[in-house]
Formats: structure tokens, sequence, C-alpha cells
């Protein structure tokens, strides 16, 4: 009986395959999620895609439509980000070292020695190995060093080098040990120019005295001073303004020196503030004795004295100044970053540096290093010549150019950044032209203006390796800014704090690739608590799928066979 039906089974299928029925089902959505992969990060995208596994559907960033972001690496700027969606992080906990921060002045003078920060950070426990530090430019080695990190989170080191004359150098530094291999790339652009510095002292005072000497005996600064010594009569060198609001009205001043700033007046005070947002200039606190009122901010202070000198350390923990008498402040201001601290128990901080507005200001308590200056543990003239070296190199131009970043692999995208302040102002108009110069073909670049006299463009790197600019053209004048384009250029590694930090701000979090497979703690468990499962109905054709073949032949051959055997 069963045999005889083969042939109608058969022609079921046929009838069924040429009227194709059709019936609406739901469908499970496989939801799209956002990648981002920084360059030196290939390596785990397999694994990525792998915990993604058929649940979910991974398109590059930016897309439209996704339910979440995913970058792994670095993360990028949050322009490539949609903040209305949550956004994970794959961290790389791999036992290794991490150079976690790589610190060189956009600019510097030549002949000067340029200083080079980097910052060593173990992650996984790869810290239990010494780790050889070196630092290349223009691919010859210029400094190497060997520190351990056992026990430690991480390591602040100094390195530096002189530059063999001007022009853009390719600064790579390199972290080394055994099972350990670390890599970041900078920029240093070095210029044949000399930067202004003016010397302001309403009475004669020590600390400012020997500044200004270590500086005017310093060929990088064109220094200029003016000391009141009474109420009407004061000594000038080298030109200066009549008056400090005079100099901070002057856009050619890279760096004011105060060296009694408890006495400014209020208009002077506003006038300094003024150079320092407006301007972006630098400006330093000198102080010789406690001060009388509020000097940068701080109301209340406190004297510190020693019977014996003290060795004051810098971020390196090198030996920098000595002091025995020290003004320090009850209470920090909220964005003061420590530049010399006590050797020794409590680290209390000495110099420090602040921000305001785009300038910066810089504040010395150490009331008679300079009686010290001479000492074999004081380095006084180096120490102040390198920071206000620094804080002039920081001081923006009238037309000035970001490009980051500056060292960038073949096709790698960069985003620019100009800023316009003519006459030291910030514009609210101008017109503004960019293009980039690659091997002396011209490109056009389009800049976007995101506030008075600021404006932005993602540029796409040249695929040829070598040293490319981008020039603006603007009212003030035409400027350039030099990149290079390497094949293996490395950016510094972000710490895992601040990634986290950023992930849980965009309603993710942080997973480790240790755990990223985790059925509890991995990726695709992060993505399922939220995202919610949906489907969407879609019409089904059943008769269209190839695998219908499969039993229509069986049936068939199984007739024949049945007819074969006979009756």
């Amino acid at each position: 009986m069963t045999g005889r039906l083969l042939r109608p089974i058969a022609m079921v299928i046929a009838l069924l395959g040429v009227v194709d029925p059709a019936m609406t089902i739901d469908e499970p959505v496989r939801p799209m999620v956002a990648l981002s992969v920084a360059a030196d990060a290939d390596a785990v995208v397999e694994r990525v895609a792998s915990a993604l596994g058929d649940r979910f559907v991974a398109v590059p960033v930016p897309v439209a439509g996704a339910v979440a972001t995913v970058a792994v690496g670095d993360v990028p700027g949050d322009g490539q980000f949609d903040g209305s969606i949550p956004a994970f992080v794959i961290v790389d906990d791999t036992p290794r070292v991490v150079i976690s921060r790589l610190d060189v002045p956009e600019r510097a003078l030549s002949g000067e020695q340029i200083p080079v920060g980097v910052t060593l950070r173990p992650v996984g426990g790869g810290g239990s190995v010494p780790v050889t530090l070196e630092l290349l430019v223009g691919g010859t080695l210029a400094e190497r060093q060997t520190v351990d990190l056992s026990g430690r989170a991480a390591a602040d080191l100094r390195l530096s080098f002189v530059p063999g004359g001007t022009g853009p150098h390719h600064v790579h530094v390199t972290a080394r040990g055994a099972g350990v291999a670390s890599a970041a790339d900078a920029l240093v652009t070095v210029v044949d120019e000399r930067w202004r510095v003016i010397v302001h002292d309403a009475r004669p005072a020590w600390p400012s005295t020997f500044l200004r000497r270590a500086l005017e005996a310093d060929a990088r600064f064109l220094v200029s001073a003016r000391v009141a010594t009474s109420r009407r009569a004061d000594v000038a060198s080298g030109g200066p303004p009549v008056s400090i609001e005079e100099a901070a009205g002057l856009d050619t001043v890279d760096v004011i020196v105060v060296g009694v700033p408890d006495a400014l007046t209020a208009r002077e005070s506003a006038a300094l503030e003024r150079f320092m947002r407006e301007r972006g200039g630098a400006v330093i606190f000198l102080l010789d004795q406690m001060p009388a009122g509020r000097v940068a901010g701080v109301s209340s202070w406190v004297e510190r004295l020693r019977d014996e000198a003290v060795a004051l350390l810098d971020a390196a923990g090198v030996p920098v100044l000595e002091v025995s008498e020290m003004a320090v402040p009850r209470a920090w201001p909220a964005a003061a970053r420590p530049m010399v601290t006590v050797a020794g128990g409590g680290q209390e901080t000495v110099v420090w540096e602040q921000p305001v507005g785009s300038g910066r200001l810089i504040v010395s308590g150490a009331l008679d290093a300079w009686r010290y200056r001479a000492s074999a543990a004081s380095r006084f003239d180096q120490f102040w010549t390198s920071a206000v070296a620094d804080a002039a190199s920081r001081v923006p131009k009238h037309v000035e150019i970001r490009m980051d970043p500056r060292v960038v692999r073949p096709g790698g995208a960069m985003t620019m950044r100009v800023d316009v302040r003519p006459g030291g102002v910030v514009s609210e108009a101008e017109s503004v032209g960019a293009w980039l110069d690659a091997e002396g073909a011209r490109a056009p670049i389009r800049l976007w203006p995101v506030a008075p006299g600021t404006f932005e463009a993602r540029v796409e790197a040249p695929d040829v390796p070598g040293v490319h600019r981008a020039v603006v053209r603007a009212e003030a004048g035409e400027v350039a800014a030099d990149f290079v384009v390497a094949p293996d250029a490395t950016a510094v590694a972000a710490e895992v704090a601040r990634l986290g930090a950023w992930s849980t701000a965009h309603g993710g979090r942080l997973v480790l690739l240790s755990t990223i497979a985790d059925p509890h703690a991995g990726l695709l468990a992060a993505l399922d608590a939220i995202v919610t499962p949906s489907s969407r109905p879609v019409v089904w054709h059943p008769m269209r799928s190839a695998w219908w073949i499969v039993p229509f032949a069986l049936v068939l051959g199984g007739e024949w066979w049945r007819r074969r055997r006979g009756p």
C-alpha cells in the first residue's frame, strides 16, 4: 500500500513546485554591530567575529541602524560613533608592557635639547622582566634606558635628543624585553626661530633675576625685562613694553615671567589672564616670599621650612632643584598638574602648572631655590630654561594646524584642526583654504567650521610613505603642518581605566580579550544584556528550497524500483 502512494506523493511535490505556495512567518532579526578596529589591532578581529557568532552582523563604523558599537583597540574620536547607542571596548589583556604616553613638543628650536616623555605601563603582569626603552630619531638610535617595572603600576621616563637640523623629525620609541614588545611614534618639527620672553618684576626679586640670567645665556630666547626699583623708577633691558598691559596685548610674546606675582594690580592680573586665554601664551609666577594675598587662584598658603636643603624631583623622579623654604597652597586648584615635588614621603608639590583658556600658568613656590643653584644636586638653569622652552613651544601661532595623528599608516585617517587667531583674538569669520601637498600634487581639503575661528576636516593619508604636509592659507598668511606616512606607525596604548570610563559613559562596558568568549562575561553576554530579541514578518516560499529535489528524487526512485520488482 505504501509503495502505491509514492507516485501521488511525487505528483503533489511537483504540483506544489508549480503553484509555489507562500506563507507569512516570523523571522529572527540579526542586529547590526558597528565595528571599529584600530590600525594595530587586526589580529584581534577574528576573535571578535568568532565571539559575535551568527547572532550579530558586524559592519564598519559609522553606520545607521546599528544597536551597538564595538571598538577593538584604542578608542578613536567620538565623532566616529553614534552617541545614541551603547559602545563597548575590547581590551587586549595579554601580559605585556605598553607605552601609554609619548609626550613631545610639536615644535622645537634648532640646537635645543628636545625632551621626550614616556610612560610605560605593565598589562596582565607583563612587567616582571627588565624592559629596554630605545629612542630612535629618523631611524637613528638617540638614547637607550633600561627600567625594571616589577611591582610598579607605571614608570614615567624622560629621554631627549638634539636635532641635527631643521624640519620634521620622526620620533620612534620602542620598549623591549623577554616576551615584551611595544612601540609608539610621534613627530617634532624643528624650526630656526627664537622665543620672546618678557620678565616683569614689581620690585627686585632673586628668583626671577637668576631665571632671567639663565634665559639670556640661552640662544633660543629673546629676553626683555623691566624691574621697578621704586614707585617712580625702573630698570629696563632688551626693549620691554612700558607696562604689563601692553605686553599682554602683543601677539609676538610667548612667555611672561612675573617675579613678584602678589604685587600685581587688578588691571595687570586681568591683562595676564587675557594673554593666556586669548593669545594662548604662558605666564610663570615665581614666588620669593609667602604671598600677601590671592595668587593664581589660591588665597590660603602654608609655609614649609627645612633646617637643611631638600631635593625637588621632576615627573621622572630626577632631582632638579634644592630648597629649604617653600610656599604651598592649602587647597590645590582643580586643574593643577604637579611639575616638581619634594623628595621622600608625602610627595608635596612645589611647582605646578594649570591651563587657563588656551594658555597655561606655571607657579613656583620654591622660595629660595636660587640659593642652591650651584649645588651638585640642583639643575636650576637647566630646569627653568627647559620649562620656559616647553611652555613657549606650546603657544599657538596666528594660524595653527594640528594633525592627529602626525605619524600615520598609508591610507590612514587623520583629523585636521585649524585655529585662526588674527591679532591674538579668535576670528569669527575668515576665508580659509586648505590642501594636501603630497609629492608636489595638490589635493583640496574641505574644512568645516566648528567654532568661531576653528575648522576641522577628516583627511586620508597618502599611500606613499614619507614626509608630507597639509597647507592652510588664511588672511593672516600661509602655514603648513608636516606629517609622516609610515607602514609600521603605532599610536600609544590607551589606559584601561580611561577606556572603561569611556565605554561606561557611552552606555556600554569594557570587555577583556581573555574573557571575550565567556558566556557570562564575554562580548555576547554584554550585547545580550542590552539587545532585545526581535523578529520581522517575511513571506516564505517553502517550495523554492533546492532541498525538495531530494525527497522528490527519492519518491520517484522508490516508485520506479517498486514497478521493476512487479506488483
